[in-house]
C-alpha cells in the first residue's frame, strides 16, 4: 500500500467501496453506568483483546477474527483498584503494566498474556516504591493528580520505557527503566531531579534507541489561550544518567499546549502549538530538534491569513476565528514533513447527555456541562516547517456526548477522518478526506451500518493495515464492532 505518512493515532487502510462493519455474533453487552474505563488492547495472533474496568472487576474480552466472543474473564491478577494500567500487543503476546498501591508501597508491575488473554508467566514486580502518607514528601498528594508510574514504547516496538515521578515542594524526582519487549533491563537512571521552574511536564515519549524525550512548560495565570511562557524540550540518552535540556525559543509569543512527535527516521524530534502575540490565535509554531546535528534544524512562527482564518471559523471575526481550536494530531511524512490536525471545541454549559462513553475514569464520565466539537482545520507543511497548505472540514456536534469529536484514517495519499452526524434523533456516520493538495472530498456512509448503533470513532483503535476496532453503544449498552477495508 502505498503511503505517504510515517506515524498517526489511528491509520488504516480505506476504501468506500469494500469496507464493511463486523457485528460482535455473541455480543456481551455492559451498561455505562457499571464502567470506569476501557481500553481496546488490540491484535495478537488472530484474536482482539479488549479490556473493561467496572465497578465491580477487570474484564477481559476476547473475540476471534469473525468477532464471536470466545472468552470473557476477570483478570485475577490485576488489582481492582490501580494507579495506572497499559497494554502493549505483540503478534504471539502482550504486556500488561501496571501498578498499584498497597499500605504506603507503590508496585509497578508487568504480566504477560497470550491470544487468550491468559497468562504466560507469573506478573513481575520490576519496581516498588515506599511512599509517605502523611504527604510530608509531596509523593501521596501527587498519586491523587497524575500516574505515579508511566508506561510508553518506541515507534518500532523493541523498547519499553517505564518513568517514575516524584515530587518535593521545590523538586521533581524523575526514575526511568528501560527494557526491551522481552522485559530485560537495558538501563536504570535514578533519582534525577528537575527544579520545579517548570510548571507541567508532558508529551513523555522514548526513541528506537532508547532516549527518553518529553516537554516542560511554564504558564502565565488568567489566560485560557496561549499561555505558556517559557518551554524546553528534555532529552535522557540512553547510556547517560543527565538530562540535555534545550530551550524552545519563543521569540517573545505564547504557546497554547504542545504537541511532540519523533521522527525516528529523520533523527529529528518535531514541536508543535499554536501561538498568540497576546490575547487571540494567530497562527502555528513549529521547532524541529535534530538529535544527530545538536540543534535546532527550524524554528518558525506561521502566521494564518484572512483566507484560512475565514475557513476554519466563518461565524467569528478574523481575529478570533481561532482561539477555540486545539491541535488534535501530528501526522509525520517520510520526508520529514508533517501534517497537523486540530479541531474547534468549546463548552456550551448546557446540560450534557447523561451518557458519556468518552471517559476515562469515573469522575471524568458523569459531567455537568456539554460539549460542542465542530470544524477540523488541516494543516500541511513541509520538513522546513513552510506551510504548504489548509482546508477545513466543516462539522458541527453540539452538546456533543461521548461519540464525539472524530477518527483519523489514512487510505494513499488521502487523509480520511471519520466522526458522527446528528441525522434526526441518533448519529450517522459521515467521512470526509483531504488529498495531498488539500482538497476536500465527501465519502459515501460505508456498508453494514446497523440504525439503532451509535459508533464512537474516536476511540476506536487500528489493530492491523486493514482492521480497525470500535466501539458502539445500543440501547446504552456498551459493545464492539470490526470495520474491515
Amino acid at each position: 500500500m502505498r503511503s505517504m505518512l510515517l506515524s498517526c493515532f489511528c491509520i488504516i487502510s480505506f476504501s468506500s467501496f469494500s469496507q464493511r462493519v463486523v457485528y460482535p455474533k455473541n455480543p456481551y453487552k455492559l451498561n455505562f453506568r457499571n464502567i470506569s474505563y476501557y481500553n481496546i488492547i488490540g491484535k495478537v495472533d488472530n484474536n482482539f483483546l479488549i479490556f473493561i474496568n467496572t465497578k465491580f472487576e477487570n474484564n477481559l474480552r476476547v473475540y476471534d477474527h469473525s468477532m464471536r466472543l470466545i472468552k470473557r474473564t476477570e483478570m485475577p491478577f490485576l488489582p481492582k483498584r490501580t494507579l495506572s494500567v497499559s497494554f502493549f500487543t505483540y503478534s504471539k503476546f502482550a504486556w500488561a503494566m501496571y501498578s498499584y498501591q498497597k499500605r504506603n508501597i507503590v508496585y509497578c508491575m508487568a504480566a504477560k498474556m497470550n491470544e487468550d488473554g491468559e497468562l504466560l508467566n507469573n506478573p513481575i514486580v520490576l519496581d516498588s516504591t515506599q511512599v509517605n502518607s502523611s504527604a510530608n514528601n509531596g509523593v501521596y498528594e501527587y498519586l491523587k493528580k497524575t500516574d505515579f508510574y508511566g508506561f510508553i514504547r518506541s515507534e518500532d516496538q523493541s523498547k519499553i520505557l517505564i518513568f517514575k515521578q516524584q515530587i518535593t515542594s521545590k523538586q521533581m524526582f524523575f526514575s526511568s527503566m528501560l527494557y526491551n519487549n522481552e522485559m530485560q533491563l537495558l538501563s536504570r537512571h535514578e533519582k534525577l531531579n528537575v527544579h520545579l521552574a517548570n510548571e507541567y511536564f508532558s508529551n513523555f515519549s522514548v526513541n528506537n534507541d532508547g532516549d527518553w524525550i518529553f516537554t516542560g512548560t511554564s504558564s502565565r495565570d488568567g489566560y485560557t489561550n496561549a499561555n505558556i511562557t517559557q518551554a524546553q524540550l528534555f532529552i535522557q540518552k540512553n547510556k547517560e544518567d543527565s538530562f540535555k535540556i534545550e530551550v524552545i525559543p519563543l521569540a517573545e509569543k505564547f504557546l497554547d499546549k504542545l504537541n511532540l512527535k519523533i521522527d525516528n527516521n529523520n533523527h529529528n524530534i518535531l514541536v508543535n502549538s499554536l501561538y498568540s502575540s497576546e490575547i487571540n490565535i494567530e497562527g502555528l509554531f513549529t521547532a524541529v530538534w535534530n538529535e544527530e546535528n545538536k540543534k535546532w534544524e527550524t524554528l518558525k512562527m506561521s502566521e494564518l491569513g484572512t483566507p484560512l482564518r475565514t475557513r476554519a471559523n466563518a461565524n467569528k471575526d478574523v481575529a478570533t476565528s481561532l482561539n477555540d481550536f486545539y491541535i488534535n494530531q501530528i501526522i509525520l511524512k517520510n520526508d520529514g514533513g508533517f501534517l497537523v490536525l486540530a479541531e474547534e471545541r468549546q463548552s456550551n454549559y448546557s446540560k450534557a447527555e447523561v451518557i458519556n462513553p468518552y471517559y476515562k475514569t469515573v469522575t471524568d464520565f458523569w459531567h455537568e456541562f456539554g460539549m460542542d466539537y465542530n470544524n477540523i482545520f488541516i494543516l500541511e507543511a513541509d520538513k522546513t516547517g513552510d506551510l504548504l497548505w489548509g482546508n477545513v472540514i466543516a462539522k458541527k456536534q453540539k452538546n456533543a456526548p461521548g461519540w464525539s469529536s472524530f477518527a483519523t484514517i489514512l487510505l494513499g495519499e488521502e487523509v480520511h477522518c471519520l466522526y458522527n452526524k446528528a441525522f434526526k434523533k441518533t448519529w450517522l456516520l459521515e467521512n470526509k478526506s483531504v488529498t495531498s493538495d488539500g482538497k476536500v472530498i465527501d465519502h459515501p456512509l460505508m456498508r453494514g451500518l446497523h440504525d439503532n448503533y451509535i459508533f464512537i470513532p474516536s476511540r476506536g483503535r487500528q489493530t492491523s493495515e486493514d482492521e480497525f476496532i470500535i466501539p458502539y453503544v445500543h440501547k446504552n449498552l456498551l459493545s464492539f464492532a470490526k470495520i474491515e477495508f
